[in-house]
């Protein structure tokens, strides 16, 4: 079986949308806690297309400050992870 999105429509109100967006913020923030830890130098790479989508979903909620916060809290954790190793 094939399956390839051709072109589609979401409509959801603001709230849905933020709980979706914040779902995949959560998401992204356990793989830099359980994976990407290990590969600090790679992370954004290789989440390039969950980074773009949150971007894009945090930005149609007026809230370009969570999606930034992202990357502190990159920053942070393998700070964290670093400081444990030391």
């Amino acid at each position: 079986m094939d399956i390839q999105a051709k072109g589609y429509t979401i409509q959801m109100d603001s709230d849905e949308l933020f709980n979706l967006a914040l779902s995949v913020k959560h998401s992204l923030k356990n793989s830099l806690e359980n994976h990407w830890v290990n590969h600090q130098n790679a992370w954004e790479k290789n989440e390039e297309s969950k980074l773009r989508l949150l971007k894009t979903m945090f930005r149609a909620l007026g809230r370009l400050d969570v999606y930034d916060d992202i990357f502190k809290e990159a920053e942070e954790t393998f700070k964290k992870f670093n400081d444990k190793r030391s």
